[in-house]
């Protein structure tokens, strides 16, 4: 089953409408029935994040990783690597972390300073 299928299936199973899941998400309708459809394709982290929430299943399902829309069982992770992390990461930030393993050193580099700019950001704002 596609992402976009197993999306509408779920939201449906769950007797919700776009507009539910739009707005507890929040975006338009129209854009949960594009997400539906398979028009956008690529959704940003914190959408993926609250749809997985609404729709209770795991990022890993609407990122492609993983075919079990069921939630997932934090006691029993599906990769032995998360065992001690599955407490304090979430799938995405899971994800997250592989993306990074696989950066040369100079890109790390980068990411890691512009953590520390969003962070001194928001540590201003305060």
């Amino acid at each position: 089953m596609e992402i976009k299928d197993i999306l509408k299936h779920r939201r449906i199973e769950l007797e919700l409408t776009q507009l539910d899941v739009a707005t507890a998400v929040g975006v338009s309708e129209a854009t949960v029935s594009r997400w539906e459809s398979g028009d956008i394709a690529n959704m940003r982290r914190s959408r993926i994040a609250a749809l997985a929430r609404v729709l209770q299943i795991s990022p890993s399902v609407i990122m492609g990783w993983n075919e079990d829309t069921s939630t997932q069982n934090t006691n029993s992770p599906s990769r032995p690597y998360e065992a001690g992390a599955r407490d304090i990461l979430d799938e995405i930030d899971i994800g997250f972390y592989q993306g990074f393993k696989e950066l040369d050193e100079a890109d790390k580099e980068v990411l890691r300073d512009m953590v520390r700019v969003m962070r001194e950001r928001r540590t201003n704002k305060k």
